[in-house]
């Protein structure tokens, strides 16, 4: 089953090649237009795709002399991490080898334009984080397009993100403008056993600052516990001296503390919980309706 967001790279595409033969069809002017847009635009699949009986190496000539430009192998195959599997064939391959590969093979050329579709599903960590860094590297300099379910690598990767949900745009933005927009806070939590004194603490220095009760750590009896408050991410000019009492008070007052940013999952959960309860006001409103109708 095709997804809206695979369909919608799938529709740019063949958009992108409809325009292409109209160019083809209209001489040979229009012709050496439509190689440059197969030379910086390349499209990577969440199925990664090779000749099996083809190595590693035969791939990257192949497609690089398909794309006409020259390439140092063994400098590809390195970069890409790749250079002891340069004779192996790609059936042969791991999957993030393979991921890396297909990574590797856009980029040839120098597009300016990459869409990828899932990248690193069905990967293991390890080898999620290696196309991270990868990816790291090769973006400088170029566009990349990058669907995927992971809002961890959205957030990592990504200089703008746009959720999707049920087909609909949820949100566009920098990370540091939906997090504001959406009145994202930074977490502070304490493990402490004296939480008015340390409320106080970072009340008189935040008084913006929100304690969050969690009423199933107070209900358990230890000797220190953990207590969380929230802080507006437009005070981060004020988080230093709050920072310097909590160290002063670390050991005798304060067992421990941790200061977290708000993560781009917290954010889709909090667009989740907002689009539920409208279809569930939208939903009582017409039963409303309907009653008063009858």
């Amino acid at each position: 089953m095709v997804q809206k967001k695979q369909l919608l790279l799938m529709l740019w595409l063949v958009l992108l090649k409809q325009l292409m033969a109209i160019f083809i069809s209209m001489g040979q002017v229009f012709l050496k237009i439509s190689i440059i847009f197969v030379r910086i635009l390349e499209f990577v699949l969440k199925q990664t795709l090779f000749m099996t009986d083809l190595t590693v190496e035969d791939h990257i000539n192949f497609l690089s002399n398909l794309k006409n430009v020259k390439v140092n192998v063994d400098e590809i195959l390195k970069e890409l991490d790749l250079l002891p599997q340069k004779k192996l064939k790609t059936s042969k391959l791991s999957g993030g080898q393979k991921r890396k590969l297909c990574i590797g093979i856009a980029t040839l050329g120098n597009p300016k334009y990459i869409l990828l579709d899932e990248p690193t599903t069905g990967l293991d960590p390890l080898s999620r984080r290696k196309i991270w860094e990868l990816l790291l590297k090769k973006k400088e300099g170029r566009v990349i397009f990058l669907t995927t379910h992971y809002m961890d690598e959205a957030d990592i990767l990504a200089d703008r993100r746009l959720i999707l949900n049920n087909g609909k745009i949820c949100c566009l933005g920098t990370r540091l403008y939906l997090k504001n927009h959406f009145n994202m806070k930074y977490n502070l939590d304490v493990e402490t056993k004296e939480k008015e004194k340390i409320n106080k603490v970072i009340k008189s220095y935040l008084p913006e600052a929100t304690y969050i009760s969690n009423e199933e750590t107070e209900d358990i009896e230890s000797y220190n516990e953990f207590y969380t408050w929230r802080l507006p991410l437009n005070s981060s000019d004020r988080f230093a001296p709050i920072l310097n009492e909590l160290d002063r008070l670390s050991g005798s007052v304060i067992n421990k503390y941790a200061f977290s940013l708000p993560t781009l999952e917290e954010l889709f959960i909090h667009l989740e919980d907002d689009i539920t309860f409208n279809e569930d006001t939208n939903k009582d409103e017409n039963n409303d309706e309907m009653v008063n109708s009858d």
